[in-house]
C-alpha cells in the first residue's frame, strides 16, 4: 500500500526511513509516496515536554508541544544552540502522528538507551 507524505520534497529527500516509490502532484501540492510502514521507525524519545517549531530558532512559532515520553525519528541535525547552560543541535523530527518541525536534542535520548 502506499500513502502521500505532507512533508516538501526539499525535506523528503533526506528521509532514508523507508524506500521512496515515486511522486505525485496534489493540485500545487508535489508528494512523495513512500511504502507504508508496518511499525514507526522511532529513534529516540522526549525527555521533557518539547516544543516542536516551525524553524531552529527559539522565536519561531510552535507546530505543537511533544509530550514527555514521545517517540520520535531524527530526519537530520542543525545548528548547536545552548539552552540552561546546555549545549544541543536543532533536530528535525517526525511523529507518528504526522507531525513533523524543528526541536531542541537536547531533551531528546536514543531509545535504545530505554530498552
Amino acid at each position: 500500500m502506499l500513502f502521500p507524505v505532507g512533508i516538501p520534497y526539499e525535506n523528503a529527500k533526506t528521509d532514508t526511513t523507508r524506500n521512496r516509490l515515486g511522486l505525485g502532484f496534489s493540485g500545487d501540492d508535489l508528494s512523495i509516496y513512500y511504502e507504508e510502514l508496518e511499525e514507526f521507525p522511532a529513534t529516540h524519545i522526549v525527555t521533557e515536554n518539547l516544543r516542536l517549531r516551525h524553524d531552529q530558532s527559539l522565536s519561531s512559532s510552535t507546530i505543537k508541544i511533544l509530550d514527555k515520553g514521545t517517540e520520535v525519528l531524527i530526519g537530520e541535525c542543525g545548528d548547536t544552540i545552548t539552552i540552561d547552560g546546555n549545549s544541543a543541535r536543532w533536530a528535525y523530527v517526525y511523529t507518528i502522528d504526522g507531525f513533523s518541525g524543528w526541536c531542541y536534542s537536547g531533551y531528546l535520548k536514543k531509545l535504545e538507551d530505554f530498552l
